[in-house]
């Protein structure tokens, strides 16, 4: 009597393989996202013809079959064109788990062209690439951060709802930087990775002037909103020393130079600048005499009051371009 056998799957074939598994081409290292690939093949081995087939190495031929006649008729060129049995593909993916990986590394390299070809069958991912990974994960957080910088002006520098009767919009920005900073937590804080923590901790700096100039309600300020303009960090301050132009320590160097020294000696415990603009008389002139320089050059006259609204348009100006700066060195995210 014959035995009652139950047919191999593609998960009990293959399924015990255990994760991470990672590929290796023209240095670029690639995650197998296995547990992917198996959902795949199971569901595609439950039609016809396959459900059909009793024995798993006839359901691969078959696969295989399927896969040639499409990349054919398609026009298509295969990266694993050698591939075109149950025993060649047996041994591509048996070289996934083998833990002397230099003898195999030969077979595992065309394990990831096959997986390649899979992907281009069933018209989905089952190769993680981390740094494409990363790179989407920046541009998702880049695409909150820009247009938050784009009505910078328009609401009165987070204050006013823009195109709207003066309607106050404070709380609405504390709640978008707060949903901004939950994103890269879910994103960058948890992995262990040790370029994830890197970039974790680059946004956390990026984010640093959004949250003083936007402020969290936390403060006992009558003003609800945050500090202008928030810039201490240095990071930004090279990305576009233009932007710590804007500061208030400028305005006190150049009024009372007397009282800037007091205040950077430490005479006042509870005053302090963002940062100094010199240690003495002729280094702070001639950073004042540079800031006068810029703003004349941008048109903006500080003698004259009714620039202040010239003065907030240009600091959006360079504010945005330090941002910009920023994402494109360090995060390589063009404009």
């Amino acid at each position: 009597m014959a035995k009652n056998r139950k047919t191999k799957t593609f998960s009990s074939k293959y399924g015990q393989y255990t994760s991470p598994i990672e590929l290796t081409e023209d240095g670029i290292t690639y995650e197998v996202l296995l547990e992917n690939i198996i959902a795949y093949m199971d569901r595609h081995f439950d039609k016809e013809p396959y459900k059909g087939k009793t024995r798993f190495e006839d359901k691969i031929t078959a696969f295989l079959d399927e896969l040639i006649d499409k990349f054919s008729k398609e026009g298509k060129d295969r990266y694993a064109d050698r591939c075109n049995t149950y025993k060649t593909f047996n041994r591509y993916f048996e070289a996934l788990t083998k833990e002397d990986k230099s003898k195999e590394d030969r077979y595992r390299k065309k394990c990831l062209s096959l997986i390649k070809d899979m992907e281009l069958f069933f018209n989905t991912q089952f190769l993680s690439d981390p740094h494409e990974s990363l790179s989407k994960k920046n541009q998702y957080i880049d695409s909150l951060l820009r247009p938050l910088i784009g009505i910078m002006v328009n609401s009165n520098f987070f204050y006013y709802i823009p195109h709207t009767t003066e309607a106050l919009g404070y709380k609405c920005y504390w709640n978008q930087v707060n949903m901004i900073e939950k994103n890269i937590e879910i994103l960058f804080k948890d992995e262990d990775k040790d370029e994830y923590k890197n970039v974790y901790a680059l946004w956390q700096e990026i984010m640093e002037p959004f949250r003083r100039i936007i402020g969290d309600g936390d403060s006992d300020d009558s003003y609800p909103g945050g500090d202008f303009p928030g810039i201490t960090s240095s990071l930004w301050l090279e990305a576009n020393p233009a932007i710590g132009y804007f500061d208030c320590v400028y305005d006190i160097a150049e009024t009372d130079y007397e009282l800037y020294e007091q205040i950077i000696s430490g005479k006042y415990k509870n005053i302090h600048f963002n940062f100094e603009i010199g240690t003495n008389r002729e280094d702070v002139e001639k950073r004042v005499e540079q800031r006068r320089d810029f703003f004349r050059t941008k048109g903006v006259d500080d003698e004259t009051k009714n620039d202040f609204e010239k003065e907030m348009q240009l600091f959006y100006i360079e504010f945005e371009k330090a941002y910009l700066n920023i994402v494109k060195q360090r995060l390589k995210i063009k404009s």
